[in-house]
């Protein structure tokens, strides 16, 4: 596939930002086990945490070619980074396409700015990341569904993406790790038990 002109630039300066801020601290950083913070606030401050957003959800409307291009040179350099990156702009796609309004003018403006981390909620203590073994569980109830989720590693915003069958179509819900969240719901350490109606909808 041949890019256009625009894709061209753009790539030239994914590359140069993942040469200068990445290539010389990737080592240090891999050994050290971790993603600085000053890192979240680059990427941020280039617009990449919200780079796959419409404009509409504050974002730059990158197109999947676009974003892969993103996610290319940013891997090239630490592939920590880019799973940051993937994971953040997942969680902030899902918001933006089946949250609530309330939940967007909560969080896509503080995911766009670095201000909260986004992440999947597949690890479980007893399945690592083998999806299968996954014991969250779903149960219907009138139009809504209630969670019981066990998870590690809470990020500051974690979203539960379900494809529930019959229903066949993404049910999001969103667990919060900050303490005024939690307690709208039953946490306790690393189980968190959804007794209400948590909130989400089917689309």
């Amino acid at each position: 596939m041949e890019l256009t002109l625009q894709q061209q630039r753009l790539r030239t300066a994914f590359r140069e930002f993942a040469d200068a801020q990445i290539v010389p601290h990737a080592n240090t950083w891999d050994r050290a086990e971790l993603v600085p913070v000053e890192m979240v606030g680059q990427l941020a401050g280039k617009g990449y945490l919200g780079a796959v957003l419409p404009p509409d959800g504050g974002g730059d409307g990158f197109s999947m070619v676009e974003f892969g291009l993103l996610n290319e040179e940013l891997g090239r350099g630490c592939s920590s980074v880019r799973s940051l990156l993937t994971v953040h702009s997942m969680v902030a796609l899902t918001i933006w396409r089946w949250g609530t309004e309330a939940q967007k003018a909560q969080w896509l403006k503080k995911l766009r700015a670095g201000q909260a981390i986004g992440a999947f909620a597949l690890t479980e203590p007893e399945a690592g990341s083998d999806a299968r073994e996954i014991r969250t569980e779903a149960v219907g109830s009138g139009d809504d569904f209630l969670l019981k989720v066990t998870t590690t590693n809470l990020a500051d915003l974690e979203a539960l993406i379900e494809a529930l069958l019959p229903y066949g179509t993404p049910v999001t819900s969103l667990v919060f790790s900050s303490p005024v969240e939690r307690r709208k719901y039953a946490v306790t350490g690393k189980l968190i038990t959804v007794s209400k109606r948590p909130p989400m909808r089917r689309r």
